[in-house]
C-alpha cells in the first residue's frame, strides 16, 4: 500500500504541467501573424480640371503635363500650388498615346487619330516646348501606331510594339531628335499593345500588355540591352499580376507597374515595383482606386498620376495622387 502511495503521488504534478504545455501551445498556434504593410504612401492633391483616359502624364522642370485622351486640352500640374492650368493645345485630337521628356521639350509621339473600329493610328511626332509655350512636328514615325510602349535612352526615343491597323505589332523603332530620324531596330520576341515601356540599367524593359486581337494578356517579360542591341526573354519573372493599360515609371532602381486591368477588364490598385538585380517583384502600397489607361511621372522621389479610369474603357476619372516611398519631397 505504501508503494503504490508513492508512485501516485507524482500524478497530480504532471497534470498542471501538461495543461501548461497544451495552453502554451495553443497560443503559439492561435496568435496571429503580423505583416509588414507594403512600402510607400499616396496623398491625395487637386483633380484635374475634367476627366479623361487613354492619356499621358509627363513632368518637365517640376511641373507636370496631361495630354491625349480624346481632347486637344493640355493641362498642366503644378505641385508647389496644388493648382492646375492650360498650355498651348495639342495639334490634333489622340488617343492611346503616350509622351516623353527629353531636353526639357515634351515628345507625343503616334497615338490613335481615330478610335471607333476601325482604328487608324499616326506617324506624328508632336513636339511641345514649354519655354515658347508652341507645338512643332518631327519626323513622323516609319510605320503608325498607337498604345506602344515609349522610353528615352541616351538623347533617342524608342518606340516598342503597340496596335496598328488593328492588330498588335512586334515593331522596335528609334527616333533621335538630333538627327530627327527614325531607324528600325530587331522585333521584340512577342507582339503586344497596352503596356508602358521603362529604361533602367541600360535595358528596355517591356512588360504585360495584351495582344489586341485575341485578348490574351501577355504574360513574359522581356528587355532589349542597348550595348548588345539584342532582345532577352529568357529568365525574366512575370510580374505577380499580369494587366494591360497599366502606368509604367522608374523610382530607387526599380521598374514600378501601376494598376491596370485584368483579362476580364477589371481595374486593379496593384502597385508592383520590379529589382532587375535580384529578379524579383515586390508589392508596393496599393493605388487609392483601381486605375487603368494612365500616365505616371516621377520627380524628387514621388510617383505622380493623373486621370485614367476604374474600368476598360469606361468611367474616366480625374483624380490626382502622388506616391512617396519615403518621407514626402517637394518636387
Amino acid at each position: 500500500m505504501a508503494l503504490d502511495a508513492n508512485i501516485s503521488r507524482p500524478i497530480p504534478l504532471r497534470r498542471p504541467l501538461a495543461t501548461l504545455i497544451t495552453a502554451t501551445m495553443f497560443l503559439v498556434v492561435s496568435a496571429p501573424v503580423v505583416q509588414a504593410a507594403p512600402p510607400g504612401s499616396w496623398e491625395a492633391r487637386e483633380p484635374a480640371p475634367f476627366p479623361r483616359h487613354e492619356s499621358s502624364y509627363v513632368q518637365v522642370d517640376g511641373l507636370f503635363h496631361l495630354l491625349g485622351g480624346k481632347w486637344r486640352q493640355h493641362n498642366v500640374y503644378d505641385p508647389d500650388s496644388d493648382s492646375w492650368s492650360k498650355a498651348a493645345p495639342l495639334l490634333v485630337k489622340v488617343n492611346r498615346v503616350q509622351a516623353v521628356t527629353l531636353g526639357g521639350k515634351i515628345y507625343v509621339v503616334g497615338g490613335t487619330v481615330k478610335w471607333r473600329e476601325p482604328t487608324i493610328e499616326s506617324k506624328a511626332v508632336r513636339i511641345y516646348d514649354p519655354a515658347t509655350n508652341t507645338w512643332s512636328k518631327g519626323a513622323p514615325m516609319p510605320r503608325p501606331r498607337g498604345a506602344g510602349g515609349v522610353a528615352v535612352y541616351k538623347g533617342k526615343i524608342y518606340y516598342a510594339g503597340g496596335i496598328s491597323d488593328g492588330r498588335a505589332v512586334k515593331w522596335f523603332d528609334v527616333y533621335s531628335p538630333a538627327k530627327d530620324s527614325w531607324r528600325r531596330l530587331p522585333n521584340m520576341p512577342v507582339k503586344r499593345q497596352h503596356f508602358q515601356s521603362a529604361v533602367l540599367g541600360g535595358n528596355f524593359y517591356a512588360i504585360g500588355g495584351a495582344d489586341y486581337q485575341t485578348g490574351a494578356l501577355v504574360k513574359r517579360t522581356v528587355r532589349f540591352n542597348f550595348e548588345k542591341g539584342t532582345w532577352r526573354r529568357a529568365g525574366l519573372r512575370k510580374p505577380p499580376v499580369v494587366t494591360e493599360g497599366f502606368a509604367a515609371t522608374v523610382l530607387a532602381g526599380r521598374v514600378v507597374v501601376l494598376g491596370g486591368v485584368n483579362a476580364k477588364g477589371i481595374a486593379t490598385k496593384r502597385v508592383q515595383a520590379y529589382n532587375p538585380k535580384t529578379n524579383r517583384w515586390q508589392r508596393w502600397a496599393t493605388l487609392p482606386s483601381p486605375r487603368h489607361a494612365f500616365g505616371a511621372a516621377t520627380c524628387a522621389g514621388g510617383i505622380y498620376i493623373a486621370a485614367g479610369s476604374d474600368a476598360k474603357g469606361r468611367h474616366p476619372t480625374a483624380k490626382n495622387e502622388v506616391f512617396f516611398l519615403g518621407s514626402p519631397q517637394a518636387c
